[in-house]
């Protein structure tokens, strides 16, 4: 139910390779994850119909977290009991991950591009399953459920899991090696404050076991806050002196990013190169690289140079002589800080434009509009598309107010940034016509978790 999602279809194409047969329903189906379920004949179904779930008889029904109470299937399901139903970490928790040697990647920001670079560094020695929220351009799809002796890597997020399990998925996955990339607060709609998402990290942590380890992000006080985890190994990385693994000689340009990756007085991975930008992805890349050293695996670095990432993140997609137009799936305040920072030291001669779609509960709500100027530092100019009109929180946590974009406006026209409020996608339109028509060297980019997506690709 609800199979659409990218996570839920990339779960559904995993459960088919287990063996099961595998169909689903949903309200909305949306290239490129319809196309993707097509073509690899899982049967889906438009809408909701208690009738046709009594026909189909299913010995399990898998619940997405965008199910909820009122749905006619569910309520039915709920009355009648007639039919086993899970959420899917609960059921690939039952099925799978008690049989893997579990990597899980998390954090609030990377987890998606870092979970799909280890497992792109892993297929080079061995044939890992994996399992990620996104679309990742090197593989056929976001999962694979790989040899039964190979690591299985999990992108794992700290959302929610059901309507009826509230704690974060990534509680079931069972990490033997645990990523924590980056902590800071998100998810407004189910999480009170920096505490309630810290806390819910730290019952991740106690999962880990002995005989297992904890790779730490080391430049991040609200990381290493989680430590010292005594009953199992913590290793850090990142730029700081203080890291078990540390950053080197960073440097990039339009065309990606070069470091070193030292792990004390040793050099492990020299001269590592990718067609990334930002020192966040040579975080992830280092994050990557260090989970398989210290598990043994003796991996390859130069197929960086040939890695192409994951879909809607620094995606370029139109360039010409003086102007270029990217998207990213950026919406929280820190990762549309870092990207615009990183879009500012590598193209120095271009006016750079942000485009904001507020599209979930966080990026739509007052918390992103405390953290706007921060946010929007290295734009020279930003455009505010219309907010998600209705925002949901839990009963427990405080609800939210939507941001205002007025007040955005002001407070970036007093940090000197030009700013211009649209009102549709036919205004955002108007203005990229407007500046492929300049000579002007100009590079907007847009950034939406939501929809905007869409209609980037057919402009």
């Amino acid at each position: 139910m609800g199979i659409c999602g990218t996570a839920m279809a990339h779960v559904a194409l995993l459960l088919r390779q287990m063996g099961h047969n595998i169909c689903g329903s949903d309200t909305k189906f949306f290239d490129p994850i319809a196309g993707l379920l097509k073509r690899n004949d899982v049967t889906t179904f438009q809408g909701y119909d208690v009738e046709r779930l009594c026909e189909i008889a299913p010995d399990a029904v898998i619940v997405g977290n965008v199910i909820s109470r009122g749905n006619p299937e569910m309520e039915f399901l709920l009355n009648t009991h007639k039919f086993p139903f899970y959420s899917f970490p609960d059921f690939l928790e039952r099925h799978l991950f008690h049989q893997r040697d579990m990597w899980v990647v998390t954090g609030t920001h990377g987890k998606t591009t870092t979970t799909t670079l280890t497992a792109y560094l892993l297929k080079t020695k061995t044939q890992p399953g994996f399992l990620i929220g996104g679309l990742p351009l090197d593989f056929e799809c976001g999962c694979h459920l790989g040899n039964s002796e190979a690591p299985f890597v999990i992108e794992g997020d700290e959302y929610d899991t059901a309507f009826f399990d509230k704690r974060s998925k990534f509680l079931h996955y069972a990490p033997r090696t645990l990523i924590i990339n980056n902590l800071e607060f998100d998810h407004a709609d189910i999480f009170r404050d920096l505490q309630d998402v810290q806390r819910a990290f730290y019952h991740l942590t106690r999962l880990v076991p002995q005989n297992g380890r904890i790779l730490m992000n080391g430049d991040d006080p609200s990381v290493t806050s989680l430590a010292p985890c005594d009953w199992t190994q913590v290793i850090t990385v990142g730029f700081g002196e203080q890291n078990d693994w540390r950053i080197t000689h960073f440097d990039e340009s339009s065309s990606g990013i070069q470091f070193d990756l030292c792990k004390g007085e040793i050099c492990p991975f020299p001269h590592i190169s990718a067609s990334l930008l930002g020192s966040f992805n040579a975080r992830n890349i280092a994050m990557a690289c260090a989970a398989c050293y210290e598990n043994g695996t003796d991996i390859d670095t130069s197929v960086l140079k040939q890695f192409r990432g994951v879909a809607r993140r620094q995606k370029v997609l139109q360039q010409s002589n003086n102007f270029i137009l990217m998207e990213d799936f950026g919406h929280h305040p820190t990762a549309i800080h870092a990207t615009l920072q990183s879009l500012r030291h590598c193209y120095p001669a271009y006016k750079i434009v942000a485009c904001f779609e507020p599209a979930c509960n966080t990026s739509a709500s007052e918390n992103f509009q405390r953290n706007a100027v921060f946010a929007f530092e290295s734009a020279d100019e930003v455009w505010l598309l219309p907010a998600k009109s209705k925002l949901y929180s839990d009963k427990f946590v405080p609800t939210l107010a939507a941001l205002n974009p007025n007040e955005i406006a002001q407070q970036l026209t007093h940090e000197k940034h030009s700013v211009c409020i649209l009102s549709s996608y036919d205004d955002l339109q108007a203005k990229l016509n407007a500046e492929h028509l300049t000579h002007d060297k100009t590079l907007v980019c847009c950034f939406s978790n939501g929809p905007l997506s869409d209609f980037l690709n057919k402009f």
